[in-house]
Parts: C-alpha cells; sequence; structure tokens
C-alpha cells in the first residue's frame, strides 16, 4: 500500500493555460475529471490548442478527437507542449450505436493502447456525441469514467462543443459527485465569457 507520502508524490496538477483567469480556476488536478462546454468549435479549437501549447514538454497527455482528425488540431502548436503526444479519433458519427460503443469502452481501449497513470487525456468532442446518451446512460457513464480516472491517478478534461451544449450543462449541472470542475465559454457582444459552475482544487 501508499503511503501518504507516496501518494503525495504522485499527485500532479495540469494548467488550462488561461491567464486571464483565477490561477486557481485555471489548474486540473490528477486524478480530476473535468468538462468545458464551448459554444463555437473555433474557440473550442484555440482552447484545446492553448492547452496543449501550455504542457511541459514531460507531461504525459493524449489527445482524443471525435468529428475531428486530431492532427488537424495541432497546426497551431509548434514546438509546444508534450514531447510525445499520442492521438485517438472515435468512429465517425455515421453510425451513433458504434459511436456509443466506442465511449463506453473508452478506458478499455486506453489502458490496451498505453499506460494512463498520472496522463492528461483531452476528449474533444461536439455536444452532438453525447445526445445519444440517455440521462442514465450519461450518469452511468459519468460515474465509471470518475472511478477509472481515480484508479488510474489520472485526468480527463472534455472539451465538448458547439450545438446542443446548454442540454449538456443542464444534464451536468447536477453530476459535481463526478465531475471535479464544469465550466463554460460562451460568446455574447462579442466578447468571450467563461462561466465557471465549479471547480475542485486541492
Amino acid at each position: 500500500t501508499l503511503t501518504k507520502a507516496d501518494k503525495e508524490s504522485m499527485s500532479r496538477s495540469f494548467s488550462l493555460g488561461n491567464r486571464k483567469i483565477w490561477d486557481e480556476l485555471a489548474v486540473m488536478q490528477a486524478p480530476g475529471f473535468y468538462w468545458v462546454n464551448i459554444e463555437r468549435q473555433i474557440d473550442a479549437n484555440l482552447f484545446c490548442q492553448q492547452l496543449i501549447r501550455n504542457q511541459p514538454e514531460n507531461t504525459k497527455a493524449a489527445l482524443i478527437c471525435s468529428g475531428l482528425k486530431p492532427e488537424k488540431l495541432l497546426t497551431n502548436i509548434d514546438h509546444f507542449g508534450p514531447q510525445k503526444l499520442p492521438l485517438f479519433s472515435l468512429p465517425e458519427q455515421k453510425n451513433a450505436s458504434v459511436q456509443k460503443n466506442a465511449l463506453q469502452h473508452l478506458t478499455h481501449d486506453l489502458m490496451r493502447s498505453l499506460r494512463p497513470q498520472q496522463r492528461l487525456f483531452i476528449l474533444f468532442a461536439p455536444a452532438s456525441l453525447w445526445q445519444i446518451f440517455t440521462s442514465e446512460e450519461m450518469q452511468q457513464w459519468l460515474r465509471h469514467i470518475q472511478q477509472w480516472l481515480d484508479a488510474q491517478n489520472c485526468t480527463l478534461l472534455v472539451l465538448c462543443h458547439s450545438t446542443g451544449i446548454n442540454k449538456i450543462k443542464n444534464q451536468l449541472v447536477s453530476q459535481h459527485r463526478y465531475l471535479q470542475g464544469l465550466a463554460s465559454l460562451q460568446w455574447q457582444q462579442d466578447n468571450a465569457q467563461y462561466v465557471v459552475s465549479w471547480w475542485s482544487t486541492a
């Protein structure tokens, strides 16, 4: 069994790379499950690029995309961020049952592909991906992911974007048992507004 000192030495945090918000709201802990809903895909792209660019080069991370080839998100990063960044794609959106199956087996597939411990996972996907879940299925998925992250001492940030984010937010506002952080990035009157529902830190 791990001593308290061992656990503390294993603890890790990851920066969102956003210098315009309070420090404690710009950090994700390991283990941790965080979710940001983003109104426009262009803003989601920039948020994801900023996040990757601001990780130290020795950071263990991985990028998982749905509806977009992950390579397309890395065009503006140029020699910044993690030295190695494994890339994964979920099946195309043509078949909802295949997509649902891929999400439900996500942790199994990641365990086969790499060592998840102390890793930052970024899941970049449109809100439509989760609309194939019932509220109960969504809660089950969140619980499963949170338990897996806790067991593997790793962190997942979901960047959920485009049409349907308000419906997703309504499903998530009661899920603070499973999510350590929930926020949204909205575009209002030519200004980006970053709204935090809650954000847990050490």
